[in-house]
């Protein structure tokens, strides 16, 4: 629409004005007097009509004027020209781009359909990860429910063997009392370890040896004390400070007693008698504290009299628990 209007314009500018032709005057040429030369409509009169001449500043106005109006056609000329040249750009222009924008919307359309596709994917895969996590759920469930058994079987297995641990320590606490006595002490033994005098046979310090002997058939730890000579003077008590006993298998234990002038005598020239009393006790298998056993009895021992232990009214027994 632009070019057609651009060449209107064109085309209107560089038309040519024709000169104006001359009309007959009628009136005139009835009006013209017979001796008047000048011709009438009959007889016309030829007249040459010549320009007029110009000066040289008129010819040279006339010739800018039409250098102008030369120079102003072909300016109008290079515009259209150059006008249309910007169309067809922008025609082509706008081609492009109504191409890439084809192309654009067609991408579009792609993107968008892959979009569809990689949506429908990722809820195809979520479905399918919801139900692997509802198997699972269902799995947990039943590993919780075998997990609920085995923990009852455990309490059913601890409380079997917290039975079986009262029994075995009832029936070793059975064992234990029927054991009559569970310790022995023997071989006595009591030699002269000091002298009164360098030549005399009365003792100033006497040693008492004997063996402690486990009768169980068990290990345990053994603690006690026995006293010697009862409240006499130069009376001693044996402490026994946790000694661990094998079956079978002694232990001596040795104790100093500093006898009196009538105890020494006694022993160089008859029979001495000393006093022993006591408790023993262990801790056996089951880390529990035995009842104690009570010792009492009187050591008879002497120059000539071999060594032995009297119990007379005493005796080696088995306490009551409590």
């Amino acid at each position: 629409m632009r070019m057609i209007l651009v060449l209107l314009v064109v085309l209107t500018i560089g038309l040519p004005l024709s000169p104006g032709q001359p009309r007959k005057d009628s009136k005139a040429a009835k009006s013209v007097p017979k001796n008047d030369l000048r011709g009438t409509e009959d007889a016309p009169l030829t007249i040459k009509v010549l320009p007029p001449i110009k000066t040289p500043d008129e010819a040279a106005q006339e010739k800018r004027e039409k250098q102008d109006q030369s120079d102003a056609d072909w300016s109008l000329v290079k515009l259209t020209g150059i006008l249309a040249l910007i169309g067809i750009v922008q025609t082509i222009v706008f081609g492009l781009q109504a191409r890439r924008l084809k192309h654009t919307i067609e991408k579009m359309d792609e993107i968008a359909g892959g979009q569809t596709n990689d949506m429908k994917a990722s809820i195809a895969e979520a479905t399918r990860a919801a139900t692997a996590m509802e198997q699972i759920s269902v799995s947990m469930q039943a590993s919780i429910a075998t997990a609920s058994g085995t923990l009852r079987s455990v309490e059913a297995q601890s409380e079997i063997m917290a039975r079986q641990t009262d029994i075995m320590e009832r029936q070793t606490r059975l064992q234990e009392a029927a054991m009559m006595p569970w310790a022995s002490v023997q071989n006595w033994q009591v030699s002269i370890l000091e002298r009164a005098a360098p030549v005399s046979d009365r003792p100033a310090v006497l040693q008492i040896t004997f063996d402690l002997v486990n009768k169980s058939n068990l290990p345990c730890n053994t603690t006690g004390s026995l006293k010697f000579m009862g409240f006499l003077p130069g009376s001693a008590e044996c402490i026994l400070p946790g000694l661990t006993l094998l079956p079978d298998i002694p232990r001596q234990i040795t104790i100093r007693v500093y006898p009196p002038d009538k105890q020494a005598i006694e022993f160089a020239e008859g029979e001495l008698r000393i006093s022993v009393h006591g408790e023993i006790s262990h801790v056996g298998a089951l880390r529990k504290q035995s009842p104690p056993m009570e010792i009492h009895g009187n050591i008879v021992c002497g120059k000539n009299v071999p060594t032995h232990l009297e119990f007379g009214d005493a005796s080696i027994r088995q306490a009551e628990e409590g």
